[in-house]
């Protein structure tokens, strides 16, 4: 149980963290007119800082839900898939809708957390809402 409470969290903080370098190298990038304080797309006022984090983020988990079918960079390097409750692979559409929650659950995360470790199924937000589950990816050929 521990074991997966650490996978699960460190694969989180490994896709915070490429976020964060995806982050940063766009602010730097960004020329310097444009962020001086406050600017308007639309009807939308876009503060660069966190808008930006944010936009960044939503992309990241978006593209990589996608790709990796519920999946991210930080469950690989963790060793960990997502699967459907009865352990199928997840559909495109099946993916996106979990990865529309887990944004969702990223926002509510102090409440998020609190539900993850009382539920004592090690379940988030996400994946109760979609019916999936995140198992230990195993290598071909390692038995444990």
């Amino acid at each position: 149980m521990k074991e997966r409470i650490f996978r699960r969290g460190m694969a989180f903080l490994l896709d915070l963290l490429l976020i964060s370098l995806v982050f940063t190298l766009l602010y730097n990038f960004i020329p310097l007119e444009w962020l001086k304080g406050e600017y308007a797309v639309g009807t939308r006022e876009f503060r660069w800082g966190i808008d930006l984090y944010g936009a960044v983020s939503a992309g990241y988990f978006l593209g990589s839900g996608l790709l990796m079918r519920g999946g991210s960079p930080g469950k690989d390097i963790m060793h960990l898939r997502t699967v459907k409750a009865d352990g199928s692979a997840l559909t495109p559409s099946l993916s996106l809708a979990r990865t529309l929650l887990k944004l969702i659950s990223i926002a509510l995360l102090p409440l998020a957390l609190i539900a993850y470790l009382w539920d004592g199924k090690e379940t988030t937000l996400q994946d109760y809402l979609s019916g999936t589950r995140v198992e230990r990816n195993r290598p071909v050929g390692i038995a444990r």
